[in-house]
């Protein structure tokens, strides 16, 4: 996903325009985690996060907690930013203890 893309999504997120929401939250489906590693993509991954409501926004966290790249997302440059969002917007307290034992526990059970 390019900048300008970028750019034009998050733009249309802050619209709050529910068809729209929904129709860019579906065709991210599948590819958060990927998504979540790059640089302009993370901050449309943050924006869902922080724009989707209720059933969308758990979809979107349990398809980054159950991707298998998680170890990679919780360590990337961008990915760590995701992370730290969905914990924040589903009420999560979280610190580097929290993140750490996250990626250990992941670790253990490869």
């Amino acid at each position: 996903m390019n900048h300008c893309r970028n750019y034009v999504i998050q733009f249309i997120l802050d619209l709050k325009v529910t068809w729209a929401m929904n129709e860019i939250l579906d065709k991210l489906e599948g590819s958060y985690g990927y998504l979540s590693m790059q640089k302009c993509s993370s901050n449309v991954v943050e924006k869902c996060l922080k724009e989707a409501r209720g059933p969308k926004r758990a979809k979107i966290i349990l398809e980054l907690i159950n991707d298998p790249k998680l170890q990679n997302i919780l360590l990337d440059q961008y990915g760590n930013y995701v992370i730290q969002t969905a914990f924040r917007e589903c009420g999560v307290k979280y610190n580097v203890h929290s993140m750490m034992f996250l990626f250990l526990k992941l670790k253990h059970v490869d």
